[in-house]
């Protein structure tokens, strides 16, 4: 793909691979779906809950095998999320209270 500065349209981000901060290239608002194939998330846990803020029409978020060791809790904003996969993360310990409401 070749990012652009303006990427509101994209609606479905499938990530493949490895690339350090790609996610970040997409602070789109109207992302839907994220879905990461493969390799570590590499923005920190602030990092990536600032996109998440951005994400607010997020519906399906794929973060297994991700690496992380804790969840931002930003995660508790997207109010549209109905799939949220954890898998695969055993340094994972416990969810942030934002999204145990």
């Amino acid at each position: 793909f070749m990012p652009s500065s303006s990427n509101d349209g994209i609606r479905h981000l499938y990530h493949l691979g490895w690339d350090q901060g790609t996610a970040s290239l997409f602070t789109g608002g109207k992302l839907r779906t994220y879905l990461r194939i493969g390799g570590c998330i590499r923005e920190s846990s602030m990092a990536f809950g600032d996109l998440l803020n951005n994400w607010k029409s997020l519906r399906a978020l794929d973060l297994s095998w991700s690496g992380m060791t804790e969840l931002p809790n930003t995660l508790g904003n997207l109010l549209h999320l109905r799939y949220l996969d954890l898998s695969w993360n055993s340094k994972l310990e416990m969810l942030p209270n934002s999204i145990t409401k």
